[in-house]
């Protein structure tokens, strides 16, 4: 009897013991809430590090972190004229953890990328006549560190142009599953302040989605009208940046859609997509960049789609889209 307890005994005791132990480690991913990113736990400690975990002799520098990427720590850098937080950095020295937020959010002049590290000359479009509009993508599956990264690429490429009466115009939105209002075309004559709109939009934008039907339907009917500052004897361009496809899935016919209406009713608007890697689809084992086919449509040519690899490749396109862009007088 005693020998029948026992057994009844150990075996509930293993079977709670069996509750507890974590499942789905190996090879299956678990599902966890960790803001922008999933699926990382069982792999990674923390989103971000200052330093490689398996490198820790490693010094620490002040311009660069480690993020998580498929259960392996990738070095990056942070964005142009910010660097690691001090409270980033000295809980990596006392206690050896990184953390699941935006490590990159101190000034700093130290991280400041040049001209030639981008691979750039000090180029100013002085002579270019056109109206652009900047549609962006800021959905969830992208990092606000590379949002950030993003944030700075459309401001340099703001400052390139000449935007004063009789020369360039440029409007904008961005969107996620809503969508957010930056700039007319005509509502600014000056750069500074169209500067200034673009230097405040959102980075971050909930509910999430990735509504480019809903972008380009107003890109068409509201920001590239006359009303709203488009002119016809000027060159119309439409900069599609997105890391995806439309999200909903079940809306991407509507995608399709608008940029069909776009062929049929601005067949003369030149439009580039800028296409972003995509963290989520790296993570599962896909190339990162999922929405190809739709950027291809989107686009006036499959020419027109820049894939680029990483974000701080947004630096090597801004004199190619520039030139691109511009019309000569």
């Amino acid at each position: 009897m005693y020998f029948t307890i026992h057994v009844v005994l150990l075996l509930a005791l293993s079977a709670t013991a069996l509750g507890r132990l974590p499942k789905n480690r190996g090879h299956t991913l678990p599902s966890i809430n960790l803001g922008d990113d999933s699926n990382i736990e069982g792999y990674c400690s923390t989103l971000y590090s200052p330093n490689s975990p398996h490198n820790i002799t490693e010094k620490i520098h002040p311009c660069y972190y480690y993020r998580c990427y498929n259960g392996n720590y990738i070095r990056n850098r942070c964005p142009d004229g910010l660097g690691l937080s001090n409270a980033f950095i000295k809980k990596w020295s006392k206690k050896g953890k990184g953390r699941n937020s935006n490590p990159c959010y101190k000034p700093s002049s130290k991280c400041r990328i040049t001209l030639k590290e981008k691979g750039l000359i000090d180029y100013e479009t002085t002579i270019c006549g056109i109206d652009i509009m900047i549609v962006i993508d800021v959905s969830c599956s992208i990092d606000e560190v590379d949002q950030m990264k993003v944030k700075q690429f459309v401001n340099r490429l703001v400052k390139v142009f000449p935007i004063k009466p009789g020369f360039t115009q440029l409007g904008g939105l961005v969107y996620s599953k809503d969508i957010e209002h930056v700039t007319y075309l005509n509502e600014f004559v000056t750069r500074r302040k169209v500067l200034e709109r673009f230097a405040n939009y959102p980075i971050t934008m909930k509910p999430c989605g990735t509504s480019t039907f809903a972008a380009l339907e107003l890109a068409r009917t509201v920001y590239f009208t006359e009303k709203n500052g488009r002119r016809p004897n000027k060159k119309g361009v439409i900069l599609v940046l997105t890391d995806g496809y439309t999200n909903p899935i079940g809306r991407q016919n509507d995608t399709l859609y608008q940029a069909a209406m776009l062929d049929a009713e601005m067949p003369e608007v030149q439009r580039t997509v800028i296409g972003l890697p995509n963290i989520r689809q790296e993570e599962r084992g896909n190339r990162g960049k999922d929405g190809v086919a739709e950027w291809s449509k989107i686009a006036s040519s499959p020419n027109d789609v820049l894939n680029l690899d990483t974000f701080d490749a947004l630096y090597d396109i801004i004199d190619d889209i520039t030139r691109k862009s511009c019309e000569i007088l």
